[in-house]
């Protein structure tokens, strides 16, 4: 409004005037347009890092909307299925879970948490290899293991072309690891919303053939896990975007599981904190617990005939 504001006064004229005149309308209005520039770069993000980290807490954020939202629902608890009432009772039971919709509600919930708690960790994560890349670049820091505890060596003298060439590398391949790792969380980050829009009452549990057919074309051939399968979900809508959601959940949680760099295939767990770790471990784990859940709720929902 502060620049259209300023264009306008001198397209008619208001800012112009003759020296001495006294008429300062155009400096008046370019001085409220500077300091709402200052004001916008004051709120940006200083640095890929931060705009990274900026758009992993809006994912956390919304998460926990949505999951506040369906709990609200769940709470209510099921709705007699037999229960056939017109007019504003009919109205309210469009808030409400019917009793065999429940199963599929709560382990939809659970997969979001879940989600929710991997955005939280990628975060920390992005932070624990984020300050280390950053020593690597402070006076040639290299990063290493010792005895099985971290270590930093402070290379005072890098006359070695070769090996500050090897941190410069390494540096690179840390930064490009978290560029990829946000890239997975921008996946898990968006099916949530996804999830969330086909999960308010009553559940659609129509057949998309159309979208089934470009799921097989596209679905990756083995799980990031090797230890477990993700469970073909059917054809409804839900049942796929549940599909995508724990895919997505499985390759982020294991590139953080495993911290590699990208192109050189070293690890660098090392550099990750000890809370990072365990709870890794901990999610790493849960995934397979998710897809039990959700395969045993849409198979009890298709035996009832109302996935079909």
């Amino acid at each position: 409004a502060s620049v259209i504001s300023l264009v306008k006064s001198f397209e008619d004229g208001v800012s112009q005037g003759k020296a001495n005149d006294g008429n300062n309308i155009g400096a008046q209005k370019t001085g409220v347009v500077w300091s709402a520039c200052d004001k916008l770069t004051g709120s940006l993000p200083k640095g890929n890092r931060a705009a990274m980290r900026r758009e992993l807490m809006v994912w956390v954020r919304d998460c926990n909307e949505s999951i506040e939202e369906f709990e609200e629902v769940l709470s209510l608890g099921p709705l007699d299925d037999d229960d056939d009432d017109d007019g504003d009772d009919a109205m309210m039971d469009e808030d409400q879970y019917r009793g065999k919709e429940m199963k599929v509600a709560k382990a939809s919930m659970n997969v979001m948490k879940c989600s929710k708690n991997l955005l939280g960790l990628v975060l920390k994560a992005c932070e624990c290899v984020g300050e280390h890349a950053d020593k690597l670049s402070q006076g040639g820091n290299e990063v290493a293991e010792a005895g099985g505890e971290e270590s930093t060596t402070i290379l005072e003298h890098p006359d070695d072309s070769a090996e500050k060439q090897q941190m410069d590398d390494k540096r690179r391949e840390m930064l490009r690891w978290i560029s990829n790792l946000h890239e997975m969380a921008r996946t898990v980050g968006e099916g949530v919303t996804n999830v969330g829009i086909l999960l308010y009452p009553p559940l659609d549990f129509a057949n998309d053939q159309e979208e089934l057919e470009k799921w097989q074309a596209k679905k990756p051939k083995t799980t990031a896990i090797d230890e477990f399968t993700i469970p073909s979900l059917g054809s409804t809508t839900l049942g796929l975007q549940l599909e995508h959601q724990l895919y997505a959940l499985s390759e982020c949680i294991e590139s953080v599981h495993g911290t590699s760099l990208p192109v050189l295939g070293e690890s660098f767990q090392s550099c990750l904190s000890e809370e990072v770790v365990n709870a890794a471990v901990r999610l790493r784990k849960a995934i397979p617990v998710r897809c039990r859940e959700v395969e045993e709720a849409i198979a009890v929902w298709d035996q009832d005939g109302l996935g079909k």
